[in-house]
């Protein structure tokens, strides 16, 4: 697993990623909080990263263009 940074930016600085990216920080975060017993963190974090992610019919429809 990729360790996060643990930097704080700037305030009203922007921090741009992809969805994906997002997701699977999302993910991380959420496997190191029910690790650490955090339950609920964990879940809220797991359910945001998979708003994230397309679902099956939409990698479908992509896929046939």
């Amino acid at each position: 697993m990729q360790e996060m940074p643990n930097k704080a930016l700037p305030l009203g600085k922007l921090l741009r990623m992809t969805r994906k990216e997002a997701a699977s920080n999302q993910i991380n975060l959420a496997i190191r909080l029910f690790h650490e017993s955090e339950f609920a963190g964990a879940i809220i974090l797991a359910l945001a990263a998979e708003a994230q992610t397309p679902t099956t019919s939409q990698l479908e429809k992509a896929r046939m263009g």
